[in-house]
């Protein structure tokens, strides 16, 4: 007699629940081209992870990253996880526009003259069941939010899940 244990592995969720800014601060000059737009800030974002086995799930060490205009200007480093539900933390983000090449100057001073800075959140994050060691996997985080300069609140966020 042969019995065989079938498990499925359920994907994980993983996405960003809030964000809040700091220090937001932007330049934009067209009649000073000797100076390019840039912007520096601070993000506080609240990163969730939502575990949907019935066991306690590992998430390993990992690095969320930011986008701009696909131009990584900051990134988080998140630490070991063990998640039972739902785990919650904190993180913050420095972000500028240093490494944005020159090439993309005119877009950031329309961008910033538009008043609405767009920026995509993402990672991939590798799990790890407890009581299953032999089932591995993996989450992704795909959000995106827009910066209001004038207001400096961050509206929409929405994750794909």
């Amino acid at each position: 007699m042969v019995v065989a244990l079938y498990v499925r592995h359920k994907t994980s969720e993983v996405g960003i629940s809030s964000v809040s800014l700091e220090n937001l601060k932007y330049y934009v000059n067209a009649s000073s081209p000797s100076r390019s737009p840039s912007f520096r800030l601070v993000l506080n974002t609240q990163i969730f992870f939502k575990n949907k086995f019935i066991t306690d799930m590992k998430f390993k060490s990992s690095t969320a990253k930011v986008s701009y205009r696909g131009i990584e200007p900051g990134e988080a480093s998140i630490r070991k996880l063990k998640v039972e539900a739902i785990e919650k933390f904190n993180t913050t983000i420095y972000m500028s526009s240093d490494k944005v090449p020159s090439y993309m100057y005119p877009l950031v001073g329309r961008d910033i003259n538009s008043g609405k800075l767009s920026f995509v959140a993402y990672g991939k994050f590798k799990t790890l069941l407890n009581e299953f060691p032999y089932l591995k996997g993996s989450a992704r985080m795909n959000c995106s939010f827009v910066i209001h300069l004038g207001t400096q609140k961050v509206n929409p966020l929405s994750c794909k899940l």
